[in-house]
């Protein structure tokens, strides 16, 4: 679905791309080598030098977990410090294959599997991670033509599933579903006790299939039933633009791919450009796309010669600086809206906070920024690997800190329960 949540989740039920550069291998068995690539793959790729030793030795950890879940010891050291690159693998392979001998329910897959998690938590770096064959097949499947969704991102809380936004020109939004709308069936099926990830794939499916949706909507008391066709979705940059007030304006921009800065700033010359008063930036649940898009948005934004973040990597750090035009007024108060936003999103927002610039309101954004690069390896599973960073302009952490609001609002069961957007209406009182 293009990316992980946490906590109130929200997620889309969409046919949506993922930006991930994929390259591939032939697929063949898995086993103790294919931990030995996948430790090579980091040496190579990862952001930060890491020490194959280290590694191994957590993956070595792995092995000796899964074992203890199989009621089963075994002797299995680690490796020794200094010990060379040839000799590091050979040692890892006997003690690979002296887990397998002594607990031969377990096959080499499920070794190797938990030998690559285990030396991947060594990085503590939630966008580096590993999928099994079945999980990357999963992930391709949906962004091939003919899989699709209704179009809608989805907020869980207490268990229960609401629409958060209906993406324009989709099958929800022809359909009538609204922001607010609580999903308490999916055909006949109830969302009672389902994560978002389940609902998502019974709601999803091939393009041009029915599917039918109980919903529960603010202030109407009987329950409401539509059916739609599930389509592929084209996600728009900008969601909604419009004026919320006197001299105030109103934008939510949601992904930042091809074209996305000329589209912000069209909509932003439309809403009165330089004469605006306020203007409320809703960033909330988004975040994909490039960054050369994302410095077009900041452009509009900020000061020239304004840094708005920084780039790290083994090649050392570079930053980042806005070059204008500027089309929002330096005299426009500025409020941006954040919850469950992630990537270039939470770049934005950084950029914003740290250049004074304006307020941002909601909650903490989720620390998912940094880059990804996708490796197919030899049996068929991938490997997705932070290849640089990105740091806030003064040089802290965004990856897993994320960025504070100046003012928190969460947004709860009773305000989703009561169709009332209190985040909006504090960005509101704000802008002002």
């Amino acid at each position: 679905m293009g990316c992980r949540s946490r906590g109130s989740a929200k997620r889309w039920l969409l046919f949506a791309a993922t930006a991930f550069l994929v390259i591939s291998a032939p697929a063949v068995a898995a086993d103790a080598s294919l931990v030995l690539e996948a430790v090579q793959k980091l040496q190579e790729n990862y952001v930060d030098q890491v020490d194959p030793v280290k590694l191994l030795n957590a993956g070595i950890q792995g092995l000796r977990k899964q074992l203890v879940d199989m009621n089963v010891t075994a002797d299995l050291p680690d490796l020794p410090t200094g010990v060379g690159a040839q000799d590091a693998q050979r040692l890892f392979m006997e003690r690979f294959a002296s887990a397998r001998s002594v607990a031969p329910a377990i096959n080499e897959t499920q070794l190797a599997y938990r030998a690559i998690r285990a030396a991947l938590e060594l990085l503590d770096d939630s966008a580096t991670r590993f999928l099994t064959p079945e999980e990357y097949r999963f992930q391709q499947a949906q962004q091939r033509s003919g899989f699709g969704g209704i179009g809608v991102v989805l907020a869980t809380r207490a268990e229960r599933h609401y629409v958060w936004l209906v993406i324009p020109g989709g099958p929800a939004e022809a359909a009538g579903i609204r922001s607010f709308d609580r999903i308490d069936k999916v055909g006949d099926l109830s969302t009672e006790g389902m994560t978002s990830e389940q609902l998502s794939n019974f709601v999803r499916g091939i393009t041009g299939t029915p599917v039918t949706l109980t919903l529960r909507r603010p202030g109407t008391p009987d329950p409401i039933t539509l059916t739609m066709s599930r389509a592929s979705i084209k996600l728009p940059a900008v969601i909604r633009a419009r004026m919320v007030s006197e001299g105030i304006g109103y934008v939510h921009l949601y992904r930042f791919d091809e074209g996305a800065a000329n589209e912000f700033r069209t909509v932003l010359s439309r809403l009165g450009g330089q004469a605006l008063q306020g203007l409320i930036l809703d960033l909330r649940s988004g975040g994909g796309g490039s960054y050369r898009e994302l410095d077009g948005v900041l452009n509009a934004l900020l000061i020239p010669g304004t840094t708005t973040y920084v780039t790290e990597s083994r090649r050392g750090r570079v930053p980042v600086t806005a070059k204008g035009p500027q089309l929002l007024s330096a005299q426009a108060r500025l409020i941006v809206l954040t919850d469950e936003t992630w990537g270039l999103g939470e770049v934005l927002a950084s950029a914003v906070k740290e250049a004074g610039r304006g307020l941002l309101v909601g909650t903490k954004t989720r620390g998912q920024v940094n880059p990804v690069r996708r490796f197919e390896l030899k049996d068929g599973s991938a490997l997705d690997i932070s290849s640089s960073r990105v740091l806030a302009a003064r040089g802290a952490r965004l990856d897993k800190n994320g960025v504070d609001p100046d003012t928190s609002v969460p947004m709860g069961t009773e305000e989703f329960e009561a169709g009332r957007d209190r985040q909006l209406e504090e960005a509101l009182q704000r802008a002002r």
